[in-house]
């Protein structure tokens, strides 16, 4: 059934996600171009949802044939990575290696060769980055992105792909892929690079004159410090309190989590701002020790938490790396992880409560070093993994569901509400309650992670979907052989 734009607008509301309208770029009148901007200040509705008398009123009434614009971040629970071309999207899999087109999507752009895929939040905040890639945009927090059944100035309209939450709900949207994250590190790391780019601060508080130095043509950048007491430290001291002030600045700049090399850039360029000036050697002392016994201090903490690594095989010829954390407690790590000081962090701060600061890659590069040197292994059997426990939980539903039919009274709305229905050997069910079963045997996967595990067995969305019990709903399939 085709929506026209006010129940659209009221379905995505149910949803809960905030939409607005916007013009479309042509005049409906006059036929002349017209800037694509929303026709309602848009800022409330960023963190309040628009109430339906809003959207009878303005899609029904003043702006029937306005686009619809579904705001992003907080307020709707949704981010997009919009992909301008094929190329972009081609681009983002083989940086992050990873699969976008499996979450709810959406064509886009004057040719339809654009993608929108959308994702849960999961209550992290995630920026607007305009491009975060070439061709590629992120659109959180202070963003939006037109939808169907919105028509693009070629007169094309927008469609959702075969997961259509105006018709199918979002419970498949995908979690973040890591990738998203991985890319808003890279890109806040290469702009970071660029602000430190000629040792040079444009703009700052007092006390900063002496950093200013030579900027690239056409660059501008400002760094602030917060007011207190560095602003005393930036216009110079003298030579006995030298070596104790380089180092309160140095542990600063690690604070704000800057490289070592920047760092020692900025303290370099402040030193003409003390009388007598020290020496660069001297400086470097200083910077190279602030850093150097926070990579021990982490380290040894670190150490203190990882008893040992343990590399799991598993029979697909992929490892996992379990890493024990004491009492009982274990998380399990990709090669990806290991290598990346930040990402095995978290992981131990999600298992543990116990937050640590990064340490520095090579540091920490040679403690995983240490760590598979002594690494014990195990080889791990299709039942132990968790693509056996997957096969295993869909097994048990098959098993439910022909005890059930042999029944005289076969609950279809029980079996559809808590496992699976089978029509011509294929089996139906929804990604939420397999979800819900694995979480039961502690097995706890990203929704993109689950997909890739269904595709393996042979799972597909279906399409179009398939009517149970008096409801639509959407489902996956898997032939019944690949589970018994």
């Amino acid at each position: 059934m085709t929506m026209n734009v006010l129940q659209a607008a009221l379905r995505y509301r149910e949803l809960g996600w905030s939409v607005i309208p916007m013009k479309t770029g042509v005049d409906p009148e006059t036929g002349e171009d017209e800037k694509k901007v929303p026709c309602v200040k848009w800022k409330k509705y960023q963190t309040e949802l628009p109430s339906e008398k809003d959207l009878r009123y303005w899609f029904g009434q003043k702006w029937p044939n306005a686009n619809i614009a579904l705001i992003c971040g907080g307020i709707s629970r949704v981010f997009a990575i919009d992909f301008d071309s094929q190329e972009a999207l081609q681009h983002y899999k083989a940086v992050y290696d990873t699969d976008v087109e499996c979450t709810v999507c959406q064509t886009t752009g004057r040719d339809g060769t654009g993608l929108h895929a959308l994702f849960h939040t999961m209550g992290q905040r995630i920026p607007l980055i305009q491009p975060v890639l070439k061709k590629t945009d992120l659109k959180g927090d202070g963003s939006y992105i037109v939808v169907e059944p919105s028509i693009h100035e070629t007169g094309r309209l927008y469609r959702w792909g075969r997961l259509n939450p105006l018709t199918d709900g979002i419970d498949d949207l995908l979690d973040p892929p890591s990738g998203v994250f991985q890319m808003i590190k890279d890109y806040e790391e290469e702009q970071k690079k660029k602000a430190m780019k000629g040792k040079a601060i444009k703009k700052g508080g007092p006390g900063c004159e002496a950093l200013v130095g030579e900027l690239p043509k056409g660059e501008s950048v400002e760094i602030r410090n917060p007011e207190g007491w560095e602003h005393d430290l930036l216009m110079g001291v003298t030579e006995g309190e030298r070596d104790n002030a380089a180092a309160k600045l140095a542990g600063l700049y690690l604070s704000k989590d800057y490289e070592q090399r920047d760092t020692l850039s900025l303290l370099q360029g402040w030193t003409a701002n003390n009388v007598p000036p020290p020496d660069d050697k001297d400086i470097k002392k200083v910077v190279d020790s602030i850093y150097g016994n926070h990579a021990k201090v982490v380290a040894q903490k670190i150490s203190e938490v990882v008893e040992k690594i343990t590399i799991l095989r598993y029979p697909d010829g992929k490892n996992r790396y379990q890493m024990h954390l004491g009492y009982g407690r274990s998380t399990l790590l990709s090669m990806e992880d290991l290598m990346s000081s930040r990402r095995t962090t978290v992981k131990i701060a999600d298992t543990t409560k116990a937050v640590f600061c990064p340490s520095k890659q090579m540091k920490w590069l040679s403690m995983v070093q240490s760590w598979l040197n002594t690494a014990e292994e195990k080889k791990i059997s299709v039942e132990e993994s968790e693509l056996g426990i997957i096969k295993e939980t869909l097994g048990g539903w098959l098993m439910q569901w022909h005890k059930q039919k042999r029944s005289e009274h076969l609950n279809l709305a029980s079996m559809v509400n808590n496992s699976c229905v089978v029509e011509d050997g294929v089996m139906y069910f929804t990604l939420t309650h397999l979800e819900e079963d694995l979480r039961f045997r502690n097995v706890k996967l990203t929704r993109t992670l689950l997909c890739e595990f269904l595709r393996r067995l042979g799972g597909e969305v279906t399409e179009p979907r398939k009517r149970f019990d008096k409801s639509r709903i959407r489902t996956w399939d898997i032939k019944e052989e690949a589970c018994e």
